[in-house]
């Protein structure tokens, strides 16, 4: 990611840190992300010279964000965002009920990061750019909505045919007639024949 890349055995061999140790003199020479990082202005301003490099624009397009052009005005410039990559082991593609249970650990991951932060990074949040991960979302409000609609229905259906027919058994067979498509096509049609789950 942009603040560090590294090898098997853990040298920086990329991104911000590797750039302040290569090009910024011996000021820098020892500062490491998890041993030695550097905090405050001094990040602010050396991480907005950085993002403006044109490889660092190629190499991390989108990964920081400085609303300015001048790194070197006063008060020092900061980041609005800064976007940390990591790879899941999340095999594609998944059932959006199975793709919860990852979307739950990461965003817990997030939360356990913000718990020891300072109080200007203690804003993370968990996303991705898989198109999986904002359908599971959809697509299980959906079905939620599924079951809300069919709660909702079926009593304002029986009331309103009492009311048009003034003849509560006939009212009472047809919603059950109605409930009996319903589950005949989602439940026997959709999940039994077809193998199908509902989300």
């Amino acid at each position: 990611n942009i603040l560090a890349e590294t090898d098997k055995g853990g040298a920086i061999t990329g991104g911000f840190y590797h750039w302040l140790k290569d090009t910024q003199g011996a000021m820098y020479g020892a500062a490491n992300p998890t041993t030695s990082p550097i905090v405050g202005d001094s990040f602010n301003s050396k991480m907005c010279e950085y993002s403006k490099l044109e490889r660092t624009k190629l190499r991390y397009p989108g990964h920081i964000g400085y609303f300015t052009d001048n790194c070197n005005e006063s008060p020092v410039p900061k980041p609005t965002f800064i976007l940390i990559e990591a790879t899941a082991s999340i095999r594609m593609p998944q059932a959006p009920v199975d793709f919860e249970v990852a979307q739950r650990v990461w965003e817990d991951f997030g939360n356990s990061m913000n718990l020891g932060a300072p109080a200007t990074m203690a804003g993370a949040e968990a996303t991705s750019t898989n198109i999986f991960w904002l359908w599971s979302v959809t697509s299980l409000s959906l079905m939620q909505n599924v079951y809300s609609g069919l709660s909702v229905c079926f009593p304002m259906v029986f009331v309103v045919l009492t009311l048009s027919t003034s003849n509560v058994v006939l009212a009472l067979y047809s919603t059950i007639t109605i409930a009996g498509i319903v589950t005949s096509v989602i439940g026997i049609g959709a999940g039994g024949i077809m193998g199908w789950d509902l989300g």
